[in-house]
């Protein structure tokens, strides 16, 4: 099945470089439905032109941003190991809401980019 998700710049150019191989969403109702061999088709914001495929290699639902960071090595979203953990939680919070954190969970993507 294949699956359309938006991404910002930043996070984009990390899956297209193959050095972010976790992505972090809520878990909510579009989420619940991707599994394992799933493709999900990610657009770069905001000129929404390029794209990128992705296979999901894995599904990690957890309860919070910091239970999917604590359990993670930051190399996979594409940060230095010494990345301030904290810092990558708080950050989560300029995108998500904390209500909508505690009503859906969180789910990880471990994903590899699809060759072409």
């Amino acid at each position: 099945m294949m699956h359309k998700m938006k991404l910002n710049p930043e996070p984009f150019d990390l899956v297209r470089s193959n050095e972010k191989t976790l992505e972090i969403r809520l878990n909510d109702l579009k989420r619940q439905q991707i599994k394992v061999g799933d493709t999900i088709e990610f657009t770069k914001r905001p000129d929404l032109i390029e794209k990128i495929d992705v296979e999901v290699l894995d599904l990690l639902p957890c309860e919070s941003f910091t239970e999917l960071v604590e359990k993670s090595e930051m190399s996979d979203f594409g940060r230095p190991d010494n990345f301030n953990k904290n810092d990558f939680v708080k950050a989560m919070y300029d995108i998500y809401d904390k209500p909508d954190e505690e009503k859906w969970g969180v789910l990880g993507i471990k994903m590899k980019k699809r060759q072409i």
